[in-house]
């Protein structure tokens, strides 16, 4: 294997196409080579090693998350306080239907007021019944 990415100078130590670090000849450090030894590739197959720089780069890139101007924190805020009212809305209307409903199940259960020991039946209903 030809290795043409020698120095400047012409001759001297090359780095491993793999990792990067600098080694004095071939073209993978000894590190590499035993972790390559593990996994052997049939012979003439073309092996295609990735961009050791575009690597690094992808490793550099972390996205940060950029500094609000007071604007944007507002236009946030407001936004979230739109949707908790929102919420507290649905919430209440929720907590009032069931309030009612235990209510009407309440009075079912409280049978005629005292004093009272009859019900009255229309003539209609009476008929009907019959």
């Amino acid at each position: 294997m030809v290795d043409n990415r020698q120095t400047e100078k012409g001759c001297g130590a090359v780095n491993c196409m793999k990792c990067g670090r600098e080694i004095s000849e071939g073209a993978f450090c000894e590190e590499c080579l035993a972790g390559m030894e593990k996994y052997p590739v049939k012979p003439n197959i073309v092996v295609q090693i990735p961009n050791r720089q575009e690597a690094i780069q992808a490793k550099k890139m972390i996205r940060r998350r950029k500094e609000l101007t007071e604007k944007e924190k507002l236009i946030r805020y407001e936004r979230r306080v739109r949707i908790l009212t929102w919420i507290n809305g649905i919430l209440a209307i929720f907590l009032a239907g069931a309030l009612v409903l235990c209510l009407m199940e309440y009075r079912k259960t409280l049978g005629p007021p005292t004093g009272q020991n009859y019900t009255s039946v229309t003539p209609s209903t009476q008929a009907a019944g019959e």
